[in-house]
């Protein structure tokens, strides 16, 4: 099953969202370099191979990808800009979650993995922001995150691989965007995620996550 664009309802209150809303809108799974962006172990050309694998009929299947994509957007605390691309995508599962999946036991199992997936990554973004002072910050909205100037080159060959990994070193002001933009898309899909946290079985992560999202922006004003 291939991921129509999700078009939920905002309630856009600044005009970082308001420039997110045509990417959100529009971007499809081949719209991404993900060749030229990475995860925390390597580029992420394997995601949209990942992302389809989640709208799978096979649950394990589902499993499996959703695992990889766990330990490929994150490691010790640190994100990475393929983690709000990906994010994207998870919602829109989200979205479609009854047509992915119409046995309610497994469908409720596979949602909680989802939500809970997002509610580890929100509990980052608060302990980044929390930790980073930057006065006056550059901030990319996600279309300027996949500006040419931070993608990385072509692969060439592993010798090469490995000066990149050591010349490509996220500035503070970019990995300060990665983490509102992560936020941005939180509060983008609020909407999905309230309509998903009126079942029993998903109103903690539900909570928490509204929770966090408050706190975050009145720290940063956004």
């Amino acid at each position: 099953m291939d991921l129509p664009n999700y078009k939920p309802l905002p309630d856009i209150q600044n005009n970082f969202a308001l420039n997110n809303i045509e990417f959100y809108l529009s971007i499809g799974i081949k719209d991404i370099p993900w060749n030229r962006i990475v995860g925390c172990y390597s580029r992420a050309t394997n995601f949209p191979t990942l992302i389809s694998k989640l709208t799978s009929n096979n649950h394990i299947e589902r499993k499996n990808a959703l695992n990889e994509i766990s330990l490929n957007i994150e490691h010790q605390s640190t994100l990475y800009v393929v983690t709000p691309l990906t994010l994207i995508f998870l919602f829109r599962v989200l979205n479609f979650r009854k047509k992915i999946e119409t046995d309610e036991t497994i469908c409720v199992e596979y949602v909680g993995s989802i939500l809970n997936l997002i509610l580890r990554i929100l509990n980052i973004v608060k302990l980044n922001l929390d930790n980073i002072e930057i006065s006056n910050p550059k901030i990319e909205n996600l279309k300027g995150l996949l500006s040419e100037k931070y993608l990385w080159k072509e692969y060439e060959n592993e010798e090469q691989e490995e000066i990149n990994w050591e010349e490509n070193i996220c500035s503070e002001d970019y990995y300060y965007s990665i983490n509102l933009n992560i936020v941005d898309i939180l509060e983008y899909n609020l909407s999905l995620i309230q309509e998903i946290g009126i079942s029993k079985w998903y109103r903690t992560q539900k909570y928490e996550i509204e929770s966090i999202i408050k706190e975050i922006k009145i720290k940063t004003n956004t």
